[in-house]
């Protein structure tokens, strides 16, 4: 499995993430580095379908921007959907990421993709 963690979160999880993840299978990128700075969500998605990469964001807009939204369900784009609590910093970001990260794996393990998912910082994940 490939995970890519996309420009809004801190490129330093993912880091840690791949390290940890080495030799289980399982890769961890940003897509600053993966696919260069500034890349647009309309071209990131071809690209993380060519890599059958799953998106970890914490950018809901990309669910009510109807056309991009369209785009990741016609490629069939898995992604989960991390909420941050409100005025979160590097560290509530970074511990939500790595205290969630076993329930993201077993999450993609369980079901069929592509999927959605929503993780709160409490409470269950909502998987559509």
């Amino acid at each position: 499995m490939e995970f890519y963690l996309d420009e809004n979160l801190p490129p330093r999880v993912a880091n840690a993430l791949h390290a940890l993840e080495q030799g289980e299978g399982i890769s961890v990128y940003h897509t600053k580095v993966a696919f260069n700075m500034g890349i647009l969500d309309p071209d990131l998605y071809p690209k993380l379908k060519e890599r059958n990469g799953i998106l970890i964001t914490n950018d809901f807009k990309m669910l009510s921007r109807k056309a991009e939204y369209q785009l990741m369900i016609s490629l069939g784009i898995t992604a989960f959907f991390i909420k941050f609590p409100s005025g979160a910093n590097f560290v509530v970001k970074y511990k939500m990421i790595f205290d969630r990260w076993e329930e993201i794996k077993k999450i993609c393990k369980e079901n069929k993709r592509p999927f959605k998912c929503k993780i709160k910082p409490r409470g269950k994940s909502e998987i559509w």
